[in-house]
């Protein structure tokens, strides 16, 4: 039996299980060469069928990582910025606009579209809760039985964070904390406000530069934007620094309260290892297992394997010890790549030479580099992709 998942707005993906294995994943963008590629995965699709051997007709079921018509928890909140200001309303309203439009409403012609690209197919197409998405890409592949599964991003439908517990081949969340309230949101707001773009992924830039910076501005954060408030409280202050209207949350006693000992996380938050490296220096939890793509290229495995375990009961059938589903490439394929585009080569292996020489027009000296000795060009070892 074959499944395939399937992630299609930012880090457009699609994952393809063989009786519960996983079998084939790639990101959209390791195709088209566009990073976080928006979209539908249509490569990535071809990519998977190719790798099994298989045409679209072979496969039963269809999993997409999103609910498209869940839309009034987004919509009460949009509405509620314009008590705030009118701008924070437009911006919103303009968002929404543009999502509903160009993203949710062509959920609904998935099921179409793949048809008339791959051709006839009795497929059934399930339409998957985003979060749940997330957990299930990370604990039904980890290697425990139980755990706690802590799970956070920017937003799905509604949740920006949810708590839940897996057992066996169960999940069953516990507690999900909704917009306005979101940790994802919050340091997009501050990508933005540096100047980066939140929209198109910049939020890893900003990740990667904090290791080489000082918390200059903790102080300032800890006390005017983010407070903490008990144990399990927590308050955004959205007049100093807003992404969409945070007031306040309180965390039930149950969700910092569990007995488990491992802690299975997925989300894009969950790409920030300083935070990781601290919830796992810090917390009561000694195993953990982290979704290698924990971003939503990994919601199109983790909705393939909801319909394998929920929808078809199922038990899990393989454990992610490693990230390398995608295309890969023999010693030959690489030398033949090399030799189709030989003056390319020459020309990247002349820059490569020359580039120590420059000129300093103070005292116009010149900084000459000895050039390298001649060595046989290597080529690639054969390596996959990650989802």
């Amino acid at each position: 039996m074959y499944i395939l998942g399937l992630t299609t707005m930012g880090d457009a993906a699609a994952s393809l299980l063989k009786d519960g294995k996983l079998i084939a994943a790639a990101e959209e963008e390791r195709f088209s060469r566009r990073k976080h590629h928006s979209g539908f995965p249509w490569m990535a699709v071809e990519y998977c069928l190719a790798e099994a051997g298989i045409t679209l007709k072979d496969v039963e079921h269809v999993a997409l990582y999103w609910k498209p018509w869940v839309l009034s928890h987004k919509a009460w909140q949009a509405l509620r910025s314009a008590t705030l200001s009118w701008e924070m309303f437009q911006a919103r309203i303009d968002r929404g606009v543009a999502q509903i439009s160009e993203s949710y409403l062509g959920m609904f012609q998935y099921p179409a579209r793949l048809r008339e690209r791959f051709g006839p197919s009795d497929f059934k197409f399930h339409y998957m809760d985003h979060h749940e998405c997330h957990a299930a890409s990370c604990f039904l592949v980890s290697p425990f039985q139980s755990a706690a599964i802590l799970t956070a991003d920017g937003t799905g439908e509604a949740t920006t964070t949810m708590f839940a517990n897996g057992c066996c081949d169960d999940i069953t969340p516990r507690q999900r904390i909704k917009l306005p309230n979101s940790l994802g949101q919050f340091y997009s707001s501050v990508t933005n406000f540096l100047g980066f773009d939140m929209f198109g992924g910049d939020e890893w830039k900003v990740m990667g530069l904090a290791a080489y910076g000082k918390p200059t501005y903790y102080d300032f954060f800890r006390n005017q934007v983010v407070t903490l408030e008990g144990k399990n409280k927590f308050r955004v202050h959205i007049d100093v620094l807003d992404h969409h209207l945070a007031k306040r949350y309180q965390f039930s006693k149950a969700s910092s309260e569990n007995c488990e000992e491992n802690l299975c996380m997925a989300g894009g938050v969950m790409f920030n290892s300083v935070m990781n490296g601290r919830i796992m220096t810090e917390s009561k939890f000694k195993n953990f297992y982290i979704q290698p793509a924990a971003g939503d290229a990994g919601c199109s495995l983790g909705a393939a394997l909801l319909v394998w375990s929920r929808k078809l009961g199922k038990p899990a059938q393989f454990e992610m010890d490693h990230a390398y589903w995608g295309p890969k490439f023999s010693s030959d394929q690489c030398a033949a790549a090399r030799r189709k585009d030989d003056r390319r080569w020459r020309h990247h292996r002349l820059v490569q030479r020359t580039h120590g020489v420059r000129s300093a027009r103070a005292g116009r000296t010149q900084l000459r580099r000895r050039p390298a000795p001649r060595r046989h060009a290597r080529v690639a070892q054969p390596q996959g992709e990650t989802a």
